[in-house]
């Protein structure tokens, strides 16, 4: 059976692509499809990113997301159609989106800008009235080293000054092949890969070899193994006054916008968890991942399933004949962490309570940016009151390796304590005998830093919405659109639109990497030092050349005689490879040629290098006590004379003398 897939409206072929083949590669390399950009291969920037629709049964209508094609492999998008930017508009008839950027001085270098166009086409597709809070919370996975996100944010206030007539227009040029219902379970075989897609999750338990190979959704290549077991993508949930129960194979997207749709339910309890998961995370990341496989990835999805837990509905792997049970979690922090994400059963369904009327949440997340960044540190503070004291409470932490800490001592002597600014000095004892259990990884000084800031804010009502004021439209915009006249011969101090803008929003520029392969073109990966400064005692590249695919492994003895020095300014003073010594951590000391990039990158990790250390130049000090100096280049003056030194000196009121290090 073949992956079906649809790509800018048109059927494709994916005979012979394996099932775990990366969608960038895909369009990037069979359809040659160039202006979907390769740059992070994790999902982290945006410039991969395009539009997925499926048609949701459940929902009788089509669902259309942007996603990161790095992260997302072949086998994921099977009855699909993928919109790249050159399914937008083009230069002779480019999509408004483009246009606007282009016209408000919104492109840079550009790398990045049909990422932006597909994220904010697939806003216009998929909802018809947008804010600029959507703008902000969905832009915010497309980053860029140098574009002005104010100028994007500029050129697409347009769109929600009125509904957008998008989806229509686009749902009539797809194949109604895409609406047809598959039989279950699909089997996709590939060279590397096999791939299965079951229909409920309870199915996946008959075609697992190891517990590695599922995932509840869509995993990312750089997870999987030979054999991958998936389940099709799910939007049941219920939600009630209490709480909300849903498939653990469904996105975060889905039950997310589930929750804000039925808010009304339980506004205070509901808004909890909407404002929650819109701190955190990439759209692109949560449009297509599902709960449970995040739930394992991520400490930000794993606390409200810790703390606000209520029942799950397990399979378990370890009995063969078991069958599907529910458990009460409500409250067992320790029994979330140690049992149901250990791995030993499959999650079917999970469910949360809403947080009571009275009850004070604290949330601090520590990372360093808001939206799509690596976390620090995690904290929760749960209270439940009763009149002025402290009732119930549950404290837990995790940290970047998503490791947990549960404040038990504190949990337990914090009941009766007094609401109010004394809190933490009243548990503060308490506080310091968790931290002295905890694992060593866990830092004591910045959680009490935590809890305490929790603690003195308990008199505050910190889950209001907030809105983002993003300020009037400043007046060079209008003077872009409207006030420059090519005519002009006094330009001075006047912007003007960027000339290649609208070559770069349709993808039609041609980056280094965009151009055309040769055949039998060979890639080379670069095998760098891992030392800051050693000799070379010996370099073995045996294993890598055993790997299929490589071809050669070149060294600074293949150079050319004379030729492995170089000037980058001045004088010959760099080698294109290290010869008996490194300089720098990360010294190319040889490269691998090999027929495709993954097998380059894998190759040059494989060659095996012995060093002996030497003590690195990285101070003044350091180079006059090893007699490191860049010799004087001709050109430049060793000396200039320019007054009388000692004269001046003289003359001072106050000498002073010393030594400056800087850092």
């Amino acid at each position: 059976m073949s992956i079906l897939l649809f790509v800018n409206g048109s059927e494709v072929s994916t005979a012979g692509c394996d099932p775990g083949l990366p969608l960038l590669k895909f369009i990037r390399r069979n359809l040659e499809l160039t202006g979907t950009k390769e740059n992070c291969h994790g999902g982290c920037v945006g410039a991969c990113t395009v539009m997925m629709s499926r048609w949701c049964p459940e929902r009788k209508k089509y669902e259309h997301r942007a996603v990161s094609s790095c992260s997302l492999a072949l086998g994921s998008v099977h009855r699909t159609n993928i919109t790249t930017v050159e399914g937008v508009g083009t230069l002779k008839k480019p999509h408004l989106i483009q246009q606007r950027l282009h016209d408000s001085n919104a492109v840079q270098c550009g790398y990045d800008t049909p990422g932006l166009v597909m994220t904010m086409f697939s806003l216009l597709v998929q909802y018809e009235n947008i804010t600029m809070q959507d703008l902000v919370k969905n832009l915010s996975g497309n980053l860029s080293r140098c574009n002005g996100y104010r100028a994007v944010l500029e050129a697409f206030k347009v769109f929600t000054m009125k509904p957008s007539k998008e989806r229509k227009s686009f749902e009539n040029g797809l194949s109604d092949v895409l609406k047809a219902a598959d039989a279950y379970p699909l089997k996709f075989e590939g060279q590397k890969t096999s791939w299965i897609i079951v229909d409920k999750v309870k199915d996946a338990k008959d075609f697992m070899k190891d517990l590695k190979d599922f995932f509840y959704g869509n995993p990312s290549p750089a997870l999987i193994s030979d054999n991958v077991v998936t389940v099709k993508p799910s939007n049941g949930l219920t939600i009630d006054k209490n709480g909300v129960i849903f498939d653990s194979n469904i996105t975060l997207t889905n039950l997310v916008e589930a929750m804000e749709e039925k808010k009304a339910i339980n506004p205070k309890g509901i808004s909890t968890f909407v404002n929650y998961y819109n701190q955190f995370g990439s759209v692109q990341w949560k449009n297509s991942t599902s709960f449970q496989d995040a739930v394992t990835q991520s400490a930000d999805v794993r606390m409200p399933f810790t703390v606000f837990g209520k029942e799950v509905e397990i399979l378990s792997m370890v009995h063969k004949n078991a069958e599907e049970k529910q458990f009460d979690i409500t409250g067992k922090c320790a029994t979330v962490e140690k049992f149901l994400l250990s791995g030993s059963s499959l999650v079917l369904k999970a469910s949360f309570n809403w947080r009571a009327e009275d009850e004070i949440v604290r949330i601090e997340r520590i990372a360093n940016r808001k939206a799509y960044s690596k976390l620090n540190l995690l904290a929760v503070l749960r209270l439940l009151p009763e009149g002025k004291s402290v009732k119930k409470c549950t404290f837990v932490v995790y940290d970047e390796k998503r490791k947990y800490f549960e404040a038990n001592n504190v949990e337990e002597n914090i009941i009766g304590k007094q609401i109010g600014g004394t809190l933490f000095e009243d548990i503060e004892e308490y506080v310091d005998e968790d931290l002295r259990n905890a694992l060593h990884e866990f830092q004591p000084i910045l959680i009490k830093n935590i809890l305490r800031k929790m603690c003195q804010s308990l008199s505050e009502d910190n889950h209001s919405p907030k809105e983002i004021k993003l300020g009037a439209t400043p007046s060079h915009v209008h003077e872009i659109l409207h006030e420059v006249d090519a005519k002009d011969v006094r330009p001075l101090g006047k912007p003007f639109p960027k000339v290649d803008g609208l070559i770069l929003a349709t993808g039609d520029a041609q980056f280094i990497d965009d151009i055309p392969r040769y055949r039998n073109e060979l890639y080379m990966e670069f095998v760098n030092s891992t030392k800051a400064h050693a000799k070379i005692l010996k370099v073995d590249p045996t294993k890598a050349l055993e790997l299929p695919g490589v071809k050669h492994f070149i060294s600074a003895k293949d150079v050319p005689a004379g030729k492995n020095k170089f000037a980058t300014y001045g004088e010959l003073d760099d080698n294109i490879f290290a010869e008996d010594t490194v300089e720098y951590d990360g010294h190319p000391i040889g490269a691998i040629l090999a027929e495709d990039e993954d097998t380059a990158k894998r190759a040059a990790l494989m060659v095996e290098i012995e060093y002996k250390d030497m003590s690195p130049v990285v101070s003044i000090k350091d180079a006059v006590s090893a007699d490191s100096f860049y010799p004087n280049a001709p050109f430049f003056p060793i000396a200039f004379t320019d007054g009388d030194t000692d004269d001046a000196l003289a003359k001072c009121d106050y000498v002073l003398e010393g030594e400056c290090n800087p850092p």
